[in-house]
């Protein structure tokens, strides 16, 4: 039986997120909070990486707790007004 939480580091990075991207990648908006020191840094390298491997993404910095960011999501607010404008770009 495979478990995902083994101590083996080149299981861990074969597991990340980063390293399953591949070319049928889904179209995607990667919203950070610019108050956490490495989630938009982290956010960056993983659009990087979809958008070169030619998906649609892009990382939109909000000044919001990540709590906040998912609690505030549609309400009137330039956040969800650029996200709005991102789906829009996918019709």
């Amino acid at each position: 039986m495979t478990r995902g939480f083994e101590a083996d580091p080149q299981q861990w990075n074969a597991l990340k997120p980063i390293a399953q991207l591949a070319r049928a990648t889904a179209p995607m908006l990667a919203v950070c909070s610019s108050r956490r020191r490495e989630s938009c840094p982290t956010s960056e390298r993983f659009t990087a990486k979809a958008n070169g491997l030619r998906g649609k993404a892009r990382v939109l910095r909000e000044d919001l707790s990540h709590g906040d960011i998912d609690a505030t999501l549609g309400a009137p607010s330039d956040y969800t007004t650029q996200a709005d404008a991102f789906m829009q770009t996918l019709r």
